[in-house]
């Protein structure tokens, strides 16, 4: 369901994550997370009511509540999020009027607050809760489903966007089988 708690856990120590006592100004789900070394985003997502479009943004070294910095340009949830040194990025998401912006790769500043812009497309097509994850200076995403007019299809291609030049992902090669709303971790080099 929908919530607006923000929590953090320590990476040093072993334990339960606490309540880092600032709140999302919306409180949403199926929500893309994306963080710069002094703030976390969320974007999109589904409140309780229509999808939202919001860029929410909040400090780590702050107990203040998340506040609205700009727009994306799908509105929509199940929409995968990924982070460069200095951009925040969205891949895919399921929305209403699906396929309509489902396979949008989008970004924004981390320096400068403002809406965030379409910077290409999944080669693989439309895709809802694709999953992903993040290298210094690319952007992955696997699996994820389409279809759901004529039922669900999951995918298997993992794909990769740059963060130095803006374009289309490129399927570079697949997963063992089929899946769709799946998680992932990642090192630095697999």
């Amino acid at each position: 369901g929908d919530s607006n708690r923000i929590e953090k856990w320590s990476f040093t120590s072993d334990g339960n994550s606490v309540d880092a006592t600032s709140d999302l100004l919306t409180a949403v789900h199926y929500t893309a997370g994306s963080c710069s070394t002094t703030h976390g985003y969320t974007c999109s997502g589904k409140p309780s009511g229509p999808y939202t479009d919001q860029i929410q943004k909040w400090a780590f070294s702050s107990t203040a509540n998340a506040t609205d910095v700009g727009n994306s340009t799908v509105s929509g949830e199940g929409i995968s999020g990924h982070s460069s040194e200095t951009h925040g990025y969205t891949s895919g998401v399921y929305q209403s009027n699906w396929p309509t912006g489902a396979d949008t790769i989008q970004k924004w500043s981390f320096s400068t607050d403002g809406n965030a812009t379409d910077v290409g497309n999944l080669s693989g097509g439309n895709s809802y809760g694709p999953t992903s994850w993040s290298d210094f200076d690319r952007g992955y995403g696997w699996a994820g489903s389409v279809g759901f007019v004529t039922g669900w299809t999951y995918k298997d291609n993992i794909e990769k966007f740059s963060y130095t030049s803006d374009g289309n992902s490129i399927d570079v090669c697949n997963m063992f089988s089929t899946r769709g709303n799946v998680t992932s971790s990642n090192s630095a080099t697999h």
